[in-house]
């Protein structure tokens, strides 16, 4: 039978990952922004090569920022996930408590 943990504590390490990731995305879209700039390749090129590398260079930008925010985003939401688990966990936990107590203290 397979085992599946569903502990947070397994959720904090690939949240943390995502961050990371997210993280290196956005750097690399900062570092190679700037490089992509201008003409292209440094050259002054026909405009229908440089109108084509505009639209990749805008392309690039955009998808590299969508990628980011999706990558904080999920990251966000497994450790929204995390805490929610936990919360529900205590207040069952509490019910449960209350529950024994009411019974008789049944342990």
């Amino acid at each position: 039978m397979l085992d599946i943990d569903i502990s947070p504590d397994m959720w904090t390490g690939p949240s943390d990952e995502l961050k990371e990731s997210s993280s290196l995305v956005s750097r690399l879209g900062s570092t190679i922004g700037p490089a992509m700039a201008g003409e292209p390749f440094g050259r002054r090129l026909s405009p229908l090569i440089t109108q084509s590398y505009q639209e990749l260079v805008s392309s690039f930008r955009s998808g590299n920022t969508t990628l980011a925010e999706i990558l904080t985003q999920t990251a966000e939401a497994l450790s929204s996930s995390a805490s929610d688990f936990l919360a529900n966990e205590q207040r069952i936990s509490t019910a449960f408590s209350e529950l024994r107590t009411m019974l008789g203290g049944i342990q």
